[in-house]
Parts: structure tokens; sequence; C-alpha cells
């Protein structure tokens, strides 16, 4: 695969209007946490709190008191609203794809599913991975015209970098640096706005991009949960035919319990991915957040759990094989020392 192209770094974000975003949220961050200076909240005792699109200024008892979890999948979310680079909708079908092609040569080895099946499916899983690589360029292409756009116009690279410097001045407690920075991007926000409308076709190419990435991730997922499945039942089927009678009732017991668990969720999994199956591409794009809502929740409470599920009951049958061989080779060693003792005997009896 072209995992290369699929990991390119990523410096914008064309995909969404995040530049105001992030200058509204300095704005909003610094007048708040004004506010606490002036109700006599010691700094040291204050921390941003974003949730839902709202910030807040809270003690630092109440951040800790936040759900890790909860933090953890937020961080997830922000980084996944990019295409390109490092934990990106494109590094995601990356790893998803790389997961499929593993399962894959598994079948390939184990299994009886004929080799003209092995190449459809093997098509299938490059045909995804070429569309992936495609999009990606389509998006880097967005983002030089945008970048170069915003060169042509001073104005709107001054407010975003000064906004980015507001957060840091917040970070680091620069009060008198807020407060001057705060003005700035007060003062030339409408400047800002007006020129940013200039933009609005790309950011609508892009956000067009994102909607069939997104199309391409929900087929992704139910490819990885269609091969994942093809991987359980072959060893369940290796597990009724006897195939692993040898291993201890411990092992047995979990595999069996694994494959029950596996053949559970997918029954009850049916409604979500047959929904990944659904067409997006007549969806307004209006309804994007939606839509990564709601693989999120798929990829949470399916994709995920039935994912490590088949990794674990792959990694216990293949420990329990290794032991068995291992037992075996021990044994053979064992009987081969034996008879070079006994043939040593008998030479030595005869002279």
């Amino acid at each position: 695969m072209a995992d290369d192209e699929l990991n390119q770094g990523f410096e914008l974000n064309p995909d969404s209007e995040g530049s105001l975003s992030q200058i509204s949220t300095a704005l909003r961050a610094a007048k708040i946490l004004e506010r606490s200076r002036a109700d006599g909240i010691p700094l040291k005792d204050l921390a941003l709190d974003v949730q839902g699109g709202k910030v807040r200024a809270v003690t630092q008892r109440e951040k800790k008191a936040s759900d890790d979890i909860r933090r953890k999948e937020l961080i997830q979310r922000l980084r996944q609203r990019s295409i390109r680079g490092e934990n990106s909708l494109a590094d995601d079908v990356g790893k998803r794809l790389r997961q499929c092609q593993e399962w894959i040569e598994y079948i390939s080895r184990f299994s009886s599913v004929t080799e003209k099946d092995l190449i459809t499916i093997r098509r299938n899983l490059e045909s995804m991975n070429n569309r992936a690589t495609s999009l990606v360029k389509e998006v880097t292409l967005l983002e030089v015209a945008i970048q170069r756009k915003k060169e042509e116009d001073p104005i709107i690279m001054q407010v975003e970098r000064a906004s980015a410097e507001l957060m840091e001045a917040i970070r680091l407690g620069d009060f008198e640096r807020v407060a001057d920075l705060r003005q700035y991007c007060e003062q030339n926000m409408p400047i800002y706005n007006s020129r940013k409308k200039r933009l609005k076709p790309y950011f609508a190419q892009a956000r067009q991009a994102r909607l069939k990435f997104i199309a391409e991730k929900r087929l992704v997922m139910k490819m990885q949960f269609d091969t994942g499945n093809q991987v359980a039942e072959l060893l369940a089927q290796d597990l009724n035919s006897g195939k692993f009678c040898q291993f201890d009732s411990d092992i047995m017991n979990h595999v069996t319990s694994l494959v029950q668990e596996l053949r559970g969720l997918r029954s009850s999994s049916k409604t979500y991915i047959e929904k990944l199956a659904q067409p997006v591409t007549n969806v307004a794009l209006s309804f994007i957040g939606d839509l990564e809502k709601e693989i999120e929740v798929i990829d949470l409470s399916v994709i995920v759990p039935f994912e490590e599920k088949v990794n674990d009951l792959m990694l216990s049958i293949g420990n329990a094989l290794k032991n068995l061989r291992e037992k075996v080779s021990k044994v053979e060693t064992v009987e081969k020392e034996k008879t070079k003792r006994m043939a040593f005997q008998v030479k030595k009896e005869k002279n």
C-alpha cells in the first residue's frame, strides 16, 4: 500500500473553517480568565475547560476530576478533524486497511477460501487504499490553494497568528499580552471575516472531499468487520472440528468464550453494520458532523471491541499452538537422547 502517501504532513484544515473557531475560542477564553482574575481566583488555581464549543474557567481540582475517558476521546476527535497527518482521517483509514491486510493474509494461509475469492478481496482492499490516497491528494491541492490565497492577504495570516499567540499568552498567564492581543483580534475581526469570504468556495470543496472520505471510512470499517468475522468463523470451525483438542482446559474455555462473544457482538451489531453500507453521497454537507458522530459511536461500540476480540482469539490460539510445538519438541529431544544413551550402552556392553 502507498502508506507514505497516506501519512503526509498536515498544516491546514480546509475541511472546516477551523481558524475562525480558534480565534473565537481564544477571545472567549481571554474574557473568561480576565473575569475570573477580577473575581480574585488565584491564577495558579485556574485552568481552561472546553466542552461542546463552550469555554469556561475551572479550578485545578475540577479539571482533574474531569472524566479521563472523555478527555481522551475529545483529543482523538480533535486530531481526526484533519484529513492528513498523524491521527487524521487518512492515517486512521490506513491503519484499518493494514489490519484488514493482516487478517486477509491469515485467511490465505489457514482457510479454504479459494484463490479467486482472495484475489477479489485483495483488489477491493487496494481499490479502497487508492481512493483514500486520491482524496488525500485532492485535499493537498486545496490546502496549497488556500495557503496561497491567505498569503495574498496578510490580514488573514496576522489575525490567525495573533489568536494562536493569544492562547499561548493565556496558558502562560501573561495578562498584559492577553489584553493587547485580544484587542487586536477584536478590532480586526470584521475585516478578517470579510476577507475570509473569498475562501468559501475552497472550504466548500474541502468539505465535499471530507464527505467523500467519511463515506470511504464507513466502507473500510465494514470491510474491517467482515474480514475479522471471517477470521473468527474460520477459527470457530477449527474449534468445532477438534483441531485444538490438545489445548488445556483454560485455553479451551477462553477461546470458546471469545468465539461466543464475537458471535453475540455480530448478532447485536447487525443494524450498525448495515448502516455503514448505506451511501452518503447525497447527504447535505451540513450533516458531516452528525455522520462523524455516528461512525464514532459504531467504532467505539462495535468495531474496536470486535477487532480486540478477534486479535485476542488469534493470539490465544497462536500461543497455545506454539506451546504445543515446544512440548512436542522437548519430548522428541528427550527421546533422541534416550535412544543415544541406549545405543551407547549396547555398544559398551559389546566391547
